[in-house]
């Protein structure tokens, strides 16, 4: 009897940790992705903090968890509410490693594919896997035929990404005196 119990202890321990907080979107035999919740606020922090997050995409003035919270409710979770879609945590095991989605940008006709990705889980392909997965996963779900991404003109690393996933460059934009390159996938 002392063995069950153990047993069942053990089990009621280790299980709430080995699965993400959310239900799965997307699962493959390397990572999942599924929405965010509040609970990612750490996660956040520390991703918009990245200093390439800061130098390719922007400080997004989140310095302390309540402001993590804070861009979680009125970003992501307000677009799912708002749009049906938008940017969904990925990770591998128990550990969150990045972020990817679609977005709809007010002056892009189409939704435009986000992500980022901590340092510690960078050239492990798992930006270029998670990627794939939700551009499949989507492309069926809302029947779109094509999606844009845009890339601050020094980003080489996501343009690598890009191409790899079959993106090709359109054009450069400009958008309130921000510069970025823009392209387009067929799916």
């Amino acid at each position: 009897m002392l063995v069950k119990t153990r047993f069942v202890l053990y089990i009621a321990i280790l299980i709430p940790q080995m699965m993400p907080p959310e239900p799965l979107l997307i699962t493959n035999d390397v990572l999942w992705i599924r929405k965010f919740s509040l609970n990612d606020a750490a996660f956040v922090l520390a991703l918009v903090n990245d200093p390439d997050w800061l130098k390719n995409i922007g400080d997004r003035d989140v310095h302390d968890l309540s402001q993590a919270r804070k861009f979680i409710e009125n970003g992501p979770l307000s677009t799912y509410q708002e749009k049906g879609f938008g940017l969904y945590v990925f990770g591998t095991q128990n550990t969150p490693a990045g972020m990817v989605g679609l977005l709809q940008r007010d002056y892009l006709c189409k939704p435009d594919l986000g992500y980022a990705i901590l340092p510690e889980f960078r050239n492990k392909g798992l930006t270029y896997q998670a990627c794939a997965l939700l551009l499949d996963f989507e492309s069926r779900r809302m029947e779109i035929d094509s999606v844009y991404a845009m890339v601050s003109p020094d980003n080489h690393a996501s343009v690598g990404v890009l191409k790899k996933l079959g993106f090709i460059e359109k054009q450069m934009i400009d958008n309130d005196g921000t510069k970025s390159r823009l392209f387009e996938v067929r799916l």
